[in-house]
């Protein structure tokens, strides 16, 4: 079994929970090199690892290597998920590979662009329709169980929730929010409650942090809604209330619902955006880039797609299309097809921006 105790309780050390003052400032000091796996203060030597994340000493002391360390951190870690949140895995049969970091961030599609801050990259990756769990090699044992619970939580809704009663109560743009929200909760709620309070409160700190920043992202905006609904708590009790006792987990509306622009996909926060006549959102960018005119820029982006189609495609065509441009509603109507916009708001301010924009003259 794993040797949790020794590897991890360190965590509790009063001394070191004093020496790095763990309050809501805790990532703002320039200066200083913070550890991208567990997130400590580094003062003395480090590793830098190939892709430019930095790990401490501690961290690299507890490296897992191979696939007897990660299975028997598995087991741990599904076991202790059982007994804290009170759940059990309809389907235990998951498969877990350890993979080298270089083909780790292939599967992920992540680009971390290193900096001597805390960047958290994850270190587990589970598809849930294969029953397969990803682990990286060589990451630290303690933060490798933090996000085995995440991943974990999501073969776990997998399990047990119908993503079509999510998408229909929640809308669709706040699928993510509502499964990963959740899973980030539960890696902080774990941590909290078997010995790891101090890299709880680090993981709570940085993504209250992402929120004030307006860093947002769809894990950034869950946390909110399922820290608010559910508590976080630090003591070594039985947990009464969680998201996984409850469906659906969250109530509606929702109070970080995102609003996300129509046609780039980007999450619209608070300001940024305009509501066209047909109720769809459009961000700023997609806005000022919008071809409204069939003017120079009209016809130069045609033959630029006209020429990337020949040679991509190696095709020709016969004849050139004949060009012309219709406003919103006569497509919609030549199509055959309606768009019935689709109510979603940040938060009351954003709502009220939303509301304010409809009314005034920014309306297009």
């Amino acid at each position: 079994m794993v040797n949790y105790q020794r590897n991890v309780l360190y965590f509790r050390n009063k001394e070191i929970m004093e020496q790095e003052k763990i309050n809501s400032d805790y990532f703002d000091n320039p200066d200083v090199h913070y550890c991208d796996f567990c997130a400590a203060k580094m003062t003395g030597d480090f590793e830098t690892l190939k892709d430019g994340r930095e790990m401490c000493t501690l961290c690299h002391s507890t490296k897992l290597d191979t696939l007897e360390q990660i299975e028997e951190v598995y087991d741990f870690t599904v076991s202790k998920m059982r007994e804290t949140f009170s759940i059990d895995f309809k389907d235990s049969r998951i498969r877990v590979q350890m993979v080298e970091t270089e083909i780790f961030n292939q599967i992920k599609e992540e680009c971390l662009v290193p900096t001597q801050g805390y960047d958290p990259m994850s270190v587990a990756l589970a598809v849930p329709n294969q029953r397969v769990l990803y682990i990286e090699k060589g990451s630290p044992k303690f933060v490798t169980i933090g996000y085995m619970v995440r991943e974990m939580t999501n073969i776990w809704q997998f399990l047990n929730w119908n993503p079509t009663e999510i998408i229909s109560k929640y809308c669709g743009n706040n699928f993510t929010l509502v499964c990963e929200g959740m899973a980030v909760w539960a890696e902080i709620q774990f941590m909290y409650l078997n010995k790891g309070s101090s890299y709880a409160q680090k993981r709570e700190i940085y993504y209250e942090k992402l929120y004030k920043e307006e860093k947002i992202n769809q894990y950034v905006l869950g946390f909110k809604e399922y820290k608010e609904l559910y508590p976080f708590k630090e003591e070594d009790t039985k947990l009464r209330k969680t998201p996984f006792q409850k469906f659906p987990p969250l109530k509606t509306p929702l109070k970080y619902g995102t609003i996300v622009c129509d046609f780039c996909q980007k999450i619209l926060y608070k300001k940024g955006f305009q509501v066209l006549r047909d109720g769809r959102h459009i961000c700023d960018t997609c806005d000022s880039t919008a071809l409204k005119k069939m003017d120079d820029r009209f016809y130069q982006l045609y033959d630029k797609v006209y020429k990337k189609m020949m040679l991509c495609f190696n095709i020709n065509f016969e004849k050139q299309p004949i060009l012309s441009m219709y406003n919103t509603r006569l497509i919609a109507r030549m199509a055959g097809k309606r768009f019935v916009p689709t109510p979603r708001f940040v938060n009351r301010a954003g709502a009220a921006a939303v509301r304010k924009k409809k009314r005034g003259n920014n309306v297009i």
